[in-house]
């Protein structure tokens, strides 16, 4: 499961965001020997993925949550999607920030899709949402070096 969210992760700024909630919500999980259950991996592998408590993963979400908020306030007719607008607008900042404005553009086509999908069909949003994502990334799939394009690429080598 963990693969396939990293691999819309590549794709989707909402899809990155839930990731990274789900790995500050594995470093706040006690050790499998504070609640008397046998050792496992699984706690090993999640806590290595937060990159070193919850401090960092706290400082690395802290952006997207307040872009979220803000997109889901600004739009008060469609929250949710407000949040995801939000979400997809920060992440496309940071990722131009950091010199990917290409993957920058691609990801909020992939969001925008995803939204404008939501908002066609409106008595089922989330099928219309992962519709139109899906539509998205088919479409940027032709730009070349997109994500898209790079993650079929690294997944049939």
């Amino acid at each position: 499961m963990r693969r396939y969210a990293h691999i819309l992760g590549d794709l989707s700024p909402t899809a990155r965001g839930a990731t990274r909630i789900g790995q500050a919500l594995a470093v706040l999980e006690p050790p499998p020997e504070a609640t008397g259950q046998a050792s496992n991996n699984a706690y090993a592998r999640r806590k290595a993925a937060s990159e070193g408590g919850i401090i960092p993963t706290l400082q690395s979400i802290a952006p997207h949550v307040v872009g979220a908020a803000g997109g889901a306030y600004l739009w008060k007719t469609h929250p949710i999607l407000g949040a995801a607008v939000g979400h997809a607008l920060t992440t496309a900042a940071w990722e131009t920030y950091q010199g990917d404005s290409h993957k920058a553009i691609c990801m909020l086509a992939v969001e925008g899709a995803g939204v404008a999908g939501a908002l066609l069909r409106p008595s089922s949003p989330l099928v219309g949402y992962i519709g139109g994502a899906a539509a998205g990334a088919a479409v940027t799939y032709f730009v070349p070096d997109s994500p898209v394009r790079k993650l079929v690429s690294r997944l049939t080598r």
